[in-house]
């Protein structure tokens, strides 16, 4: 009995991505985002990839890129119960750029009362689901592609690793993981490797490895010039990840 398909759309600032999964290795369309065309045409485009592919109107999932994505660490400590999840956000918001009221977030438990917070514009991801939805796209959860693409894979022998680092076109991201849980969250752009690695030799020293050389799984292909950096600067030893078994 063959196994249904998912589908999965990938928000990028010059590119969309439309995947249709089956089995261990996806089916990945590229499509070039104009911005003079605006979100109409490219949903447009979507559409008609996913048609294709037998696309029946059901709910898919859709991935932002981490330059849509603001994060930072929360302490929820001395909160009160009553609207605790509003009492976080305003905490997050004096980290971020936006006011609280422009924000949708959500929150991964770090330890104890530390939080990690991520949060995408409303109205920007908003004009995407509508879009989408006009060309009859069914949105029905949104997440950072880089936290999925992490969640998807495991490296041989499973989470044993002191980061994920995931590498996209436009982006690389590092993930400090507690076990399978990531901890905290370094996002650079692809041509700004530097950033990357001063956000995790900055880690570093903050939380130091006992164990030894920290090691990192990667998922996609660092950049050379990152991938050294990470090695020599921060003596980081990186290993591919392998999909999950």
């Amino acid at each position: 009995m063959s196994r249904s398909a998912g589908f999965f759309v990938a928000i990028e600032a010059e590119r969309w991505y439309v995947a249709r999964v089956t089995g261990e290795e996806p089916e990945v369309c590229e499509l070039p985002f104009d911005r003079r065309e605006g979100l109409a045409a490219a949903a447009a485009k979507v559409a008609s990839v996913l048609g294709e592919w037998g696309y029946r109107g059901q709910g898919i999932r859709m991935g932002l890129s981490s330059d849509m994505i603001f994060n930072a660490l929360v302490d929820s400590d001395g909160l009160p119960r009553k609207q605790r999840h509003r009492a976080m956000i305003y905490r997050l918001e004096e980290q971020l750029p936006l006011d609280a009221e422009r924000l949708t977030v959500d929150f991964l438990a770090v330890n104890g009362s530390r939080m990690l917070g991520a949060a995408v514009e409303t109205d920007r991801v908003k004009a995407v689901i509508d879009a989408l939805s006009a060309a009859g796209v069914e949105v029905a959860g949104v997440c950072a592609t880089a936290l999925l693409a992490l969640w998807r894979v495991r490296p041989d022998g499973g989470y044993g690793d002191d980061y994920g680092v995931v590498a996209s076109a436009s982006h690389a991201d590092a993930f400090r993981l507690n076990g399978d849980r990531p901890v905290a969250w370094y996002s650079a752009p692809r041509e700004s490797p530097a950033e990357l690695v001063n956000a995790v030799k900055a880690d570093q020293l903050l939380s130091p490895d006992e164990s030894g050389r920290p090691t990192a799984c990667v998922v996609g292909e660092l950049a050379p010039e990152a991938a050294g950096e990470l090695q020599e600067q921060v003596g980081l030893e990186l290993r591919p990840a392998s999909p999950e078994a």
